[in-house]
């Protein structure tokens, strides 16, 4: 094959409140169109989106309204296969369940597995999530012609769960957006105080605020601690999380948290060089994004032991007890009375970041993409 490629893409987390997919989808196609210029992108959507990419070779195809006789079925079995064979696409890339589910002539088609959640920790989901996610999850599996996993925790559990075949799953680890650049902490600290009058010290936790990612055992762990220093939360508020957000506002009226919902990147990098450590409590994670952010920021890491976290944290982090809020107390304590250790942590992350890059793994991912649409090709030729 020579040439460029035709490379269909699922652009629906666009669609959503700013999140992890939508990061790494931003991320990913950005390196993508960096190294191959020639090729060419259809963003595929049932609703308006604005996708946050640099002008190039791609174009955005918007079936407008999102509601067909029925639903998401009727989107993925008939609309979405019509359109990947009239544009002649070399291949798709879905994420997660949005995979076109009738054979494209000679389309090689890629499912990027993000999570398990809804096959793991179903309690953490609202039932309408849980269920689609269920229903679709495994019609999308056995459509693709190969699955990416983020982590190695991920595609173990993606044969066990989805039964997906060893031969058919490839580990393309995620990076860090090329955007977060670390600030010195002088000029880091200045920020944080100006834009959100943070106190220094202050200790961070950064993700959405739903049940899955630990706050309840990271507020019970900070009360049995009165001296350390007040938490800072960065994170929309996701689903069931109204005890959650209740307990944070009640803990921020007593001045032990500061709640900053979503922020900017260039505040966020200020966030993550200012602070004293990020607390990542989650007790899954397909990969764990802000741990990574954090260490290229210099900032040190205690998370949970937990799913795909070791992977990206290494040595570099220190770790708690999966939801073990006496385990993460004793931990924090033993950290924040030992400047000389955050400081070899903060030395550690840095090195340990260096090593997960969106351009590589975008090299990754496309020489997949070529490799497929070569053996796919060669395939209906016969």
């Amino acid at each position: 094959m020579t040439g460029g490629l035709r490379i269909g893409v699922d652009a629906e987390p666009f669609a959503s409140k700013p999140a992890g997919i939508a990061r790494y989808l931003t991320n990913m196609l950005r390196s993508l169109m960096e190294i191959s210029p020639e090729d060419r992108y259809v963003l595929y959507t049932r609703w308006d989106v604005d996708p946050p990419l640099p002008p190039g070779n791609w174009t955005v195809r918007v079936q407008r309204g999102g509601h067909f006789p029925g639903g998401s079925q009727w989107w993925l079995r008939r609309v979405l296969p019509q359109w990947v064979r009239r544009d002649g696409l070399d291949a798709y890339w879905g994420q997660g369940i949005t995979m076109p589910l009738q054979r494209a002539t000679r389309c090689f088609r890629v499912m990027t597995v993000h999570d398990l959640t809804s096959f793991l920790w179903p309690s953490t989901m609202t039932r309408r999530s849980w269920l689609k996610s269920r229903v679709y999850y495994g019609s999308a599996v056995r459509a693709s012609d190969c699955v990416i996993a983020v982590s190695r925790a991920t595609a173990r559990l993606a044969q066990r769960l989805l039964r997906v075949e060893p031969d058919r799953i490839r580990v393309v680890y995620e990076g860090c957006d090329s955007h977060l650049q670390p600030l010195s902490r002088s000029e880091a600290q200045r920020v944080v105080r100006q834009r959100f009058g943070l106190p220094v010290p202050f200790l961070l936790s950064v993700s959405t605020v739903e049940p899955r990612k630990g706050y309840p055992t990271l507020l019970n762990a900070l009360a049995k601690l009165p001296d350390a220093p007040p938490l800072a939360v960065v994170g929309g508020e996701g689903w069931r999380c109204a005890e959650i957000m209740a307990r944070i506002r009640s803990d921020e009226s007593k001045g032990k948290v500061r709640y900053l919902g979503r922020v900017a990147d260039a505040e966020l990098a200020a966030l993550y060089s200012a602070a004293t450590l990020l607390i990542y409590p989650s007790f899954y994670e397909g990969f764990g994004l802000p741990i990574l952010e954090a260490m290229t920021c210099g900032c040190p890491v205690l998370c949970s032991w937990s799913s795909s976290l070791p992977e990206v944290g290494g040595h570099a982090a220190r770790y708690f007890r999966t939801r073990d809020e006496a385990d993460l107390a004793a931990r924090l304590k033993s950290l924040l009375e030992r400047e000389h250790e955050l400081r070899r942590m903060s030395r550690d992350g840095l090195v340990q970041a260096a090593g997960f890059s969106f351009r590589n793994a975008a090299r990754e991912l496309r020489l997949i993409f070529r490799e497929g649409a070569v053996a796919r090709r060669r395939q209906v030729a016969r």
